[in-house]
């Protein structure tokens, strides 16, 4: 049953995105940036990492000021 599981799974992926796509999804029902209809991955990512995620907002921690940022310039 795995062996078939996976044989299946090969012949699948090749259409992957194109079954996807044609659910019609919205890129806001997704929420992924590398399933986004304009195709900006990365700036996506960095957007969402700069600005979405909470651990990237406001000051840094005492540890990380005392013993990384030295090392990192």
């Amino acid at each position: 049953l795995k062996e078939k599981k996976e044989d299946l799974l090969d012949e699948l992926r090749p259409e992957a995105v194109a079954l996807t796509d044609a659910f019609a999804y919205r890129d806001e029902c997704l929420n992924s940036a590398l399933g986004l209809s304009n195709g900006k991955i990365y700036e996506t990512m960095y957007e969402w990492a700069t600005t979405k995620n909470p651990l990237n907002n406001g000051k840094p921690n005492e540890g990380y000021m005392k013993n990384l940022k030295p090392v990192l310039g």
